[in-house]
């Protein structure tokens, strides 16, 4: 059930970064894509899905990640969250799945 949250977030934020929803779990560092990682890992946590859970999921679509990247990326959209109203009203709009 989780993993099916997981692709149908993975799929609402491709769509909001206007990227396509292969894009992020391919290794690129460019922003729009690191920054749809970003919000796929932190709106996944606060689903509540464990590190574990989102490591396996990235890694079931070929994107090996570690914790500690995760735990980055959680930081920095919750950093968005608290400082920029349209991310986080995109947050929460995708939130209510």
């Amino acid at each position: 059930m989780k993993k099916e949250v997981f692709s149908k977030y993975a799929l609402m934020v491709s769509r909001a970064f206007q990227i396509d929803a292969t894009d992020i779990f391919k290794k690129t560092k460019q922003r729009q894509v690191a920054e749809a990682r970003h919000m796929l890992y932190y709106l996944s946590f606060h689903r509540p899905m464990s590190k574990v859970e989102i490591q396996r999921y990235m890694m079931d679509y070929g994107y090996s990640i570690g914790h500690s990247s995760i735990i980055y990326g959680i930081e920095q959209a919750d950093e968005k969250v608290r400082h920029d109203r349209d991310y986080f009203k995109l947050v929460k709009d995708i939130s209510e799945l």
